[in-house]
């Protein structure tokens, strides 16, 4: 398929909280277990696509440095999308970013996730929901969750192994975003290093429950990074206390 030059479709592309986050046991293929409860927020980059003549794809970020184009999650998703769905054409982005990047609220993964769901409706729904958020897991764990319909759900697996939740009252969100970048890779090394000198890999706490209110969710929230982060980064150790 291949669309008209000149339809435009703009998307929002949501931050997530991690209301819960479990680091379990590693795989033997090197990753790890998790158990995490994502929720989306009203904190948004935004995603135009435009159609255009010819088989190139442009991208133009504005905002935030997130670095070169081609390494961006968004041309990726293009890429991934356009072979699996079997569809050409001549595509323009444009990237507004106002999410803030490393600190934990999937900016990247997120704009990734709202191209592959405005690609998905621009060519006329060649993928089903479920195969959409299939392609969003090989780009990243948390897309998965942004390529979806569900603004709450339960992951697992690598976080890509999504259990949808029925949506809860609004509820008004404190973020507390002290000025360093957390980096995953590091994080995870801090983390493993610490359990190697003794610090215990915990256990799942859903174990296959579906929280179902806000005062669930808040017995169980726990962020497994919170051990080795702010040691770290001390102005998320003064963040903290200044939340608490």
């Amino acid at each position: 398929m291949r669309p008209e030059p000149g339809i435009r479709l703009r998307v929002d592309a949501p931050a997530k909280v991690n209301l819960l986050l479990r680091i379990l046991r590693r795989t033997p293929e090197g990753w790890h277990e998790l158990e995490t409860v994502f929720q989306a927020v009203d904190l948004m980059d935004q995603l135009t696509l435009e159609t255009t003549l010819g088989d190139g794809f442009a991208l133009e970020v504005r905002g935030a440095d997130v670095g070169p184009d081609r390494e961006n999650l968004v041309t990726r998703a293009v890429e991934r999308f356009r072979n699996a769905a079997g569809v050409a054409g001549g595509l323009r982005a444009v990237l507004e970013k106002r999410i803030p990047a490393g600190a934990g609220l999937g900016g990247g993964s997120s704009d990734a996730g709202a191209a592959l769901r405005a690609l998905n409706d621009l060519y006329g729904n060649p993928l089903s929901n479920l195969e959409l958020t299939e392609l969003g897991g090989e780009l990243g764990a948390d897309v998965a969750f942004f390529a979806g319909s569900a603004a709450l759900a339960v992951g697992e697996g690598r976080g890509d192994r999504l259990r949808p939740l029925p949506p809860l009252p609004e509820r008004s969100l404190v973020l507390g975003l002290p000025p360093v970048h957390v980096a995953t890779g590091p994080a995870y090394r801090a983390l493993a290093a610490a359990r190697a000198d003794g610090l215990a890999v915990p256990p799942p706490l859903l174990d296959g429950r579906r929280p179902t209110g806000w005062s669930e969710l808040d017995a169980l929230a726990v962020n497994d990074f919170e051990a080795v982060v702010p040691q770290a980064h001390p102005p998320v150790a003064q963040a903290l206390a200044a939340l608490r």
